[in-house]
This record gives C-alpha cells, sequence and structure tokens, in this order.
C-alpha cells in the first residue's frame, strides 16, 4: 500500500488511527497512577511514555486533549503535582488494558479491574502492587503540542524494581520482568531478549561488519 497525503487523508477514521498507531511498532506500555483532591484514585493505560535524561531522572508522557473529555488523569497531576508510571507485566496486561474504558470520575479503575495500589513513604499518588517495575515522579512542566495534545515532564522521585531484573550495567530486563509490549491500541506482544551489543564507537574498517 503506498499512499499520500490525500489519500491518508481519505482513510477510514480507525483505520486511519490505527495505521499511525502501530507503524513504527512495539512500545512500552504501562499504568499512570493518580489521585484526585478528593482522594479518589485512578489508572490509566499509556503507550507514549518517553525516557528524557537520566540525571536528573525525566520522563515524558503524551495526554490527549482535554477540551471534549474530561481527562481525569491529566487533572490529577496537575491537582495533586505526583503521580505513578507501573509498566504492565504478562500476569495482569488484561486488567491493564481494561483501564482504557470510559469510567465515571467516581470510580476507581483499581477497584473495577482488580488491581491492587500501593503506597510507599508518605507518596500522595498510587502505584500498582501488581508491578514488577514502579516510579514515583513529581510534575515538572507540560507542553502543548501542534495537534494541542499535552506532553507532561516528570522527575522520579523514588522507584521500585528487583535487583533481579537488572543487568550489572544497571540496564533493566524486560524479558526476565515479563513485561508487555504494545502495537497501536490494543495489540500487546511478549518480550524476549535478542542480544546485548558493547558500546558502539567509530570504525574506518571497510570490511567492518556494522
Amino acid at each position: 500500500m503506498d499512499l499520500n497525503r490525500e489519500q491518508m487523508e481519505a482513510l477510514e477514521t480507525r483505520f486511519r488511527a490505527n495505521l499511525f498507531n502501530s507503524i513504527t511498532g512495539i512500545k512500552s506500555v504501562c499504568l499512570i497512577g493518580t489521585k484526585n483532591e478528593s482522594n479518589r484514585l485512578n489508572l490509566a493505560v499509556f503507550s507514549s511514555v518517553t525516557h528524557l535524561g537520566s540525571n536528573p531522572p525525566l520522563f515524558g508522557m503524551v495526554v490527549r486533549p482535554p477540551q471534549d473529555v474530561e481527562r481525569h488523569t491529566w487533572n490529577n497531576i496537575q491537582s495533586q503535582q505526583q503521580y505513578t508510571i507501573n509498566v504492565v507485566q504478562r500476569s495482569f496486561v488484561h486488567k491493564a488494558h481494561q483501564t482504557s474504558a470510559k469510567y465515571d470520575d467516581f470510580t476507581s479503575e483499581f477497584d473495577a479491574v482488580g488491581l491492587t495500589p500501593s503506597f510507599i513513604n508518605g507518596a500522595i499518588a498510587p502505584a500498582v502492587k501488581e508491578s514488577e517495575i514502579s516510579l514515583w515522579l513529581h510534575y515538572k512542566q507540560h507542553v502543548v503540542l501542534p495537534n494541542q495534545t499535552i506532553f507532561v515532564i516528570g522527575e522520579v522521585e523514588q522507584l521500585s524494581i528487583s535487583n533481579s531484573y537488572l543487568f550489572d550495567d544497571g540496564t533493566v530486563d524486560h524479558d526476565q520482568s515479563n513485561s508487555i509490549g504494545v502495537s497501536g491500541l490494543d495489540t500487546y506482544y511478549t518480550l524476549q531478549l535478542y542480544e546485548r551489543f558493547p558500546y558502539a564507537r567509530p570504525t574506518h574498517e571497510k570490511n567492518s561488519k556494522i
């Protein structure tokens, strides 16, 4: 299939959304935990979390525009200034996906899908007890993107991960932790370690295998 801009715009809406949401491949999938001003807990699945820096540790994620539909996660982050990122594992991926349903503001997705909130060291935002990898973040800032989506930036204040899921150099082994990846909005993949390469340096050998 070869499409120009005009042909892309003519695609059926859901087909076009699925195509562009999945075309670049497998992404990480995480649950974002928040709490509102009334202490009601919220949980939502996201596939847009991305690493921005390590010193300080910063992560970004995209929140869809709040103009037409109330966005509980974004509202809670603004009001409480804290949220959690919880990597999804195989054992509860079906529950994680169910949090994408449009529950009202009076329903906690933790209760609705059967996941367990977890708090550490006086944190405001709830983590997911079932997750093997959790981060607690403080909201830093946001940027409104050209399509009116919101890019939220947070700094990691605390983290929780088993040492058994770390290589000696600090790299996380998502194969061992049974982490899940996602393509598009609803197609999940298991992750398998293929190979680890040494740190790459420039080479000037004509027949070098790169």
